[in-house]
């Protein structure tokens, strides 16, 4: 978080939104995809659902618009309808939970306090529940830029350089220029952005001689592969050239299973078809890797 205590002077989120929905409204390009306000009592199901409170800036947002169209947002990222925020905060809490995610160290890739409310191609912008702070969430790295200190202030950011815009003659230009972006930010945010990347977890290496309990499934052009050996679990998933791997060591072998067998009954109810199990045993069972990647390459290429 930022060093400095100066707190710059907002405006009141109801006074910004109006003006962010004035400006959209007015927009031909953006008008059409717009969502109706969400009511208070939908608001206040959704943070059931989620198990947190929603910062009051983007309960605002929220009162005016239930999503908005690509391009509405500092010309690129769109509002995230509340059942789109559930759904995608769900989908990457699974994958945190399910291991999918643990060849990086705890909570660095994706944290359990981030609530994605912004999306563009997958990538997201995140409110950090624990800090307030609004994160950038890349799917292709693993920075993880901390770019205002509060959902209050990134509000006032997108006011300011929604405004600039509209006076200018090129406004979509204006939008997504990253220098106006970092004039505002530096005005509203000093400190930001704070920049910090997902670190890998050191290697880790199962005993020698183990019986290697190994299953693929599938889904479509994505692939799933698990094995056990004793108390190690490795898993590779994802398409068939693009794969990632994570290691998991337990305490016991009971607890490694029981984790593979949870991790199978997800994978079955997310509609991934089982191949035939395989048992294997290896001098070093750090390679029981090879096999899978074998596997996943003889796959035919996505469509």
């Amino acid at each position: 978080m930022s060093k400095s205590t100066k707190k710059p002077s907002l405006r009141r989120a109801a006074t910004l939104v109006r003006e962010l929905s004035a400006a959209w409204k007015a927009n031909p390009d953006l008008e059409p995809e717009l969502g109706r306000p969400a009511t208070a009592e939908r608001i206040a199901e959704t943070e059931r659902r989620l198990g947190v409170e929603l910062p009051r800036a983007l309960v605002h947002l929220y009162s005016a618009h239930d999503g908005t169209g690509y391009g509405s947002i500092d010309g690129y990222h769109r509002l995230l309808s509340l059942d789109e925020l559930v759904q995608a905060k769900a989908a990457l809490d699974d994958l945190q939970s399910s291991g999918h995610f643990d060849h990086w160290r705890a909570g660095e890739w994706w944290n359990l306090a981030w609530v994605p409310f912004l999306d563009f191609e997958g990538n997201h912008l995140c409110v950090d529940t624990s800090t307030e702070e609004i994160v950038e969430f890349l799917t292709h790295d693993g920075k993880r830029t901390r770019l205002y200190p509060s959902a209050h202030v990134w509000l006032a950011a997108l006011a300011e350089v929604t405004a600039l815009a509209r006076r200018a003659d090129n406004p979509e230009d204006v939008m997504r220029s990253s220098r106006t972006a970092a004039r505002v930010r530096k005005k509203l945010a000093p400190g930001y952005p704070v920049y910090r990347r997902a670190r890998k977890r050191p290697k880790t290496r199962a005993p020698k001689g183990l019986e290697v309990h190994y299953q693929a499934f599938e889904r479509d052009a994505y692939h799933w592969t698990i094995m056990r050996a004793g108390a190690f679990v490795q898993t590779y998933y994802g398409r068939a050239y693009s794969a990632q791997l994570s290691r998991k060591p337990f305490a016991t072998e009971a607890q490694a299973e029981a984790f593979v067998l949870k991790a199978i009954k997800a994978k079955l109810k997310a509609g991934y078809s089982p191949k035939a199990p395989m048992r294997t045993t290896r001098e070093d069972v750090h390679g029981i890797l090879e096999p899978a990647a074998r596997h996943m390459k003889s796959l035919p290429a996505p469509r």
